[in-house]
């Protein structure tokens, strides 16, 4: 009968999902933790002090954790001949540990179903771990090993360095990665803001374990933030945030917004390929600015398949099969920038279309449809962006660090929710200026 089988049925899953938790992970005996998951939605932050501080995001949607800690400096920290170094310690750093080799650290995640990271930033450096929570203890015990007690041994690093010279040549032979390896230099030459992010070849083949080591031993006294979202054991965090705490304490660099270069155009060759790649960059505020609201709007508005660029370059003129725009910003500057893929002998009527585009928003501004549209993508793309615990930790943690405050991003969206016409129009006509723009090219 019905109620019979599935009598039978819910039996034959308890019996599986019991056999399961003893059998998995293979070698990874579960740590006996009570799981405080709170109330989702009540943050709450714990100031350490000496500009550290825990946020703790409880969701009790799922058995789950995920860890960020955001430290201020990452290539803020280095000087013009150690660029690529911090790429590089994001990578050795968390090969293993003075108790775990690289072989047993992988062991060792891979039977909890767990991973721990590392990036490099411009003003920030991340450490990160994802786990089930029935494995908080072990995890959250080897990222502070990571943290504390890294191992940055010849070997580790020289399997860094060769992952980060394959990365730069890789990127290299791409037109587009060729293009974001050099934009950054191009647009900003006298600050950090201009390091070649991965370095070049020949400074990180020559970077050293005492290179690391004396990155992260400054990196590490920087101040942090550190959040977690899931379910986890309140004190269990603390107590990790305890241990990842550098006895010295150092001021982190000041965020500044740094100094464009004077040369308005670059122009770079890939040999060997079809098409002339074009970037029309307009210098605009950055995120802490009153304009960040409208500037979203604009960007959204030209980019994408509906966007303003592709209807006109692609669907009316076919001048390339990628035609898009796109925003970067730092919380004290920030650039749009137009991009198009196209056919060498159709460049010019591709930057034509540009220029005109760019005139035509900026003294018109956008009708109300396509702000709606545009608005309406944008808070679609923010929650689906951010169902994963590990983009809401990440969020918390970096805008914290940044000082934007814990919910800039959600309070942005209100902003964005509150513009009218004329406000996205002034924002268009004080930023795409062509006299003020630069221009990167691509070419075969």
């Amino acid at each position: 009968t019905p109620g019979k089988d599935q009598d039978q049925a819910d039996a034959r899953a308890t019996a599986m999902a019991e056999a399961l938790k003893a059998a998995w992970p293979a070698g990874a005996a579960a740590a006996s933790t009570q799981a405080a998951p709170g109330k989702a939605g009540e943050p709450e932050v714990v100031d350490l002090g000496n500009g550290r501080s825990v946020v703790l995001l409880p969701d009790p949607t799922m058995p789950y954790a995920s860890v960020t800690v955001a430290f201020r400096g990452g290539d803020a920290l280095l000087a013009p001949t150690q660029q690529g170094l911090a790429e590089l310690a994001s990578r050795a750093l968390v090969s293993a540990t003075t108790t775990m080799d690289a072989p047993k650290l992988e062991d060792f995640l891979a039977d909890r179903a767990a991973s721990i990271g590392a990036s490099a930033g411009r003003d920030t450096f991340t450490l990160s771990a994802r786990y089930p929570q029935r494995f908080a203890k072990d995890v959250l015990g080897a990222l502070a090993d990571v943290a504390t007690r890294p191992a940055l041994a010849q070997g580790d690093v020289e399997r860094a360095k060769r992952l980060q010279l394959a990365q730069i040549a890789e990127v290299s032979d791409k037109p587009t990665g060729l293009a974001f390896r050099h934009l950054f230099p191009f647009l900003f030459p006298g600050s950090h803001y201009g390091y070649f992010r991965a370095g070049q070849p020949g400074e990180v083949s020559g970077f050293t374990p005492k290179d690391v080591q004396a990155f992260w031993e400054r990196q590490r006294a920087m101040p942090w933030i550190m959040a977690v979202c899931g379910q986890f054991d309140r004190q269990m965090i603390l107590d990790v945030a305890a241990r990842l705490a550098a006895p010295a304490v150092a001021a982190a660099p000041p965020l500044a917004a740094p100094a464009w270069g004077d040369k308005r155009e670059e122009k770079l060759t890939l040999a060997e390929r079809a098409q002339t790649h074009l970037f029309w960059i307009f210098p605009v505020a950055g995120r802490e600015s009153p304009d960040a609201p409208a500037l979203e709007v604009l960007r959204t508005a030209l980019a994408g398949q509906g966007g303003l660029l592709f209807q006109d370059l692609r669907d009316k003129q076919g001048l390339g099969y990628t035609v898009t725009a796109f925003l970067w910003q730092s919380p004290k500057t920030g650039f749009l920038a137009f991009y198009i893929g196209t056919t060498p002998d159709k460049a010019g009527q591709a930057m034509e279309g540009f220029q005109r585009i760019a005139a035509d928003v900026a003294a018109k501004g956008l009708d109300e449809a396509m702000i709606a549209r545009a608005k309406n993508s944008i808070e679609g793309d923010y929650y689906q962006e951010h169902q994963s615990l590990g983009s809401r930790s990440q969020e918390a943690a970096l805008n914290l660090a940044m000082g934007l405050g814990l919910n800039f991003d959600r309070e942005m969206l209100a902003r964005v929710a509150g513009l009218d016409a004329q406000g996205v129009a002034d924002v268009a006509k004080k930023y795409l200026d062509p006299s003020k723009a630069y221009l990167m090219k691509i070419e075969p």
